[in-house]
């Protein structure tokens, strides 16, 4: 689960020594910083929460993100709860206007789908289940990244696998404590794919860059680009995402 020690260590051992190649030490990253060698210790141990005049010391040595700098102040706060994902799935199916709504986005080619902040699938149109085969099977986005079919249905597999981490560590930065960010990690805990990306990375990503459109291959080994964006919709409470993806201009081989 993340933490802002584990976060904060991850960042320093991603930077790396250039004459040696290796991650600085903690010596180095104190100094670099302004901190002294124990407290950075203590920080990254989750032994001692980093006072405000600290963390901006620890953002400008580390020449963090925007995104990393928001992740870091999420995790020194209190985390916030979610509704579980029965009672949002609930939510969303009883509503008629919700329903109506995927329906007319269906009509107009506009796959749709609502999620909660953990990525498990609480309803979707028809354009969803087919862009992602076997989502209904696994009902879980992130899950369905490392699956099979993502592998075989996403034409840059490497870089949206990694895009979804990034994604996923935003999202349980602010709901660590809720019983979905367990479960989700729990159902990847095996995968070592995930595993990898998921020790390796540091980026943090709230929301998808809209100029990298998402590329799928069809049935004729052709490769559809589509826009994708995701909101949080306010009409239902508990950050449900509303995810939408409407087909580019022009389609290209694959």
């Amino acid at each position: 689960m993340p933490s802002l020690g584990r976060f904060l260590r991850q960042v320093r051992e991603s930077t790396l020594n250039p004459r040696t190649g290796r991650p600085i030490s903690q010596e180095t990253a104190a100094h670099r910083v302004g901190l002294s060698t124990a407290y950075l210790v203590q920080i990254e141990r989750d032994l001692r929460i980093p006072t405000p005049q600290a963390l901006q010391l620890l953002t400008t040595g580390y020449t963090l993100s925007a995104a990393q700098i928001r992740h870091i102040r999420e995790l020194r706060d209190p985390p916030i709860p979610v509704l579980s994902t029965e009672i949002m799935r609930a939510r969303i199916r009883q509503s008629t206007a919700i329903a109506e709504r995927l329906r007319i986005l269906d009509e107009a080619e506009v796959r749709a789908a609502y999620f909660d902040p953990f990525w498990n699938l609480l309803a979707a149109n028809a354009g969803v289940h087919d862009m992602f085969p076997g989502l209904d099977g696994v009902d879980n986005l992130v899950v369905w990244h490392f699956s099979e079919h993502a592998r075989d249905r996403l034409a840059d597999w490497g870089n949206e696998a990694a895009s979804v981490v990034s994604a996923l560590k935003a999202t349980l930065g602010l709901h660590r404590r809720s019983p979905g960010a367990r479960t989700v990690l729990g159902r990847l805990r095996h995968d070592p794919d995930f595993q990898g990306l998921w020790n390796r990375t540091t980026r943090i990503s709230y929301h998808r860059d809209l100029a990298l459109p998402l590329r799928i291959r069809t049935a004729h080994e052709q490769s559809r680009s589509l826009h994708v964006e995701s909101s949080i919709i306010a009409e239902v409470h508990g950050y449900i995402r509303l995810f939408q993806a409407i087909a580019a201009v022009t389609d290209t081989a694959a």
